[in-house]
């Protein structure tokens, strides 16, 4: 006789242990298996709610980070129960970073294809999305800059110096404010080199050194 899922398929409560068990020794796609099984037979389990952030690690340890970023948003937006969030918004800010430093984007999102795409554009949202959850922490002071350096690259010179602005105003004596300085001056040296020779740009670089040797003496 056939046996039922009900009668004889593994519960909740033992896919939740294979799946403890496979990031105990860092079984990644097993982790992210286990976590689809449990979401798609019982969603309205009690281990539903951590499932997006397993898959979001399991993701990140397997360098599929826009995978990692689309579970770990999902989990910060959705779930009721948090206790991976701090957790979850170091990683995403890893994520950005990762996007800063070069690291492309796969095509059509799927694991299985080259990764040729820049992620600049997805840096800037996950950047916006730390400085907007926890706007005075130092991930989000850090972020400020990586997004201005992002701006900058795409010579958004204006919006890069706003930025950079906003990270001095909330983190005056933190040391990114004072690599904010330096940055403000080397976005106007871009601006320099890509028009021509605009005096105001100078005059605005010498009152940003002065500001940046009155902050920081």
């Amino acid at each position: 006789e056939e046996l039922s899922w009900d009668a004889e398929a593994p519960s909740a409560i033992e896919f939740n242990n294979y799946l403890q068990d496979a990031l105990a020794v860092k079984d990644w796609w097993n982790v992210i298996d286990y976590a689809d099984l449990i979401a798609y037979n019982f969603p309205s389990s009690p281990f539903a709610q951590e499932l997006p952030y397993f898959s979001g690690y399991a993701y990140f340890q397997l360098g599929q980070y826009e995978l990692a970023n689309q579970s770990l948003s999902a989990y910060l937006n959705h779930s009721a129960s948090h206790s991976h969030f701090e957790e979850a918004i170091r990683m995403k800010f890893e994520i950005a970073e990762a996007f800063l430093h070069g690291k492309k984007k796969r095509l059509f999102g799927s694991h299985k294809m080259p990764a040729w795409l820049s992620a600049r554009e997805d840096a800037l949202e996950i950047y916006d999305e730390v400085i907007a959850t926890v706007p005075h922490s130092e991930l989000a002071a850090k972020s400020l800059l990586g997004k201005a350096k992002i701006q900058a690259e795409l010579e958004d010179f204006k919006p890069a110096v706003e930025t950079l602005s906003l990270l001095i105003r909330r983190f005056p004596k933190h040391e990114t404010a004072a690599e904010a300085y330096l940055q403000i001056n080397q976005v106007y040296l871009q601006q320099c080199k890509a028009t021509s020779l605009d005096l105001d740009i100078l005059d605005l670089a010498a009152v940003n050194l002065r500001k940046f040797s009155l902050a920081f003496p």
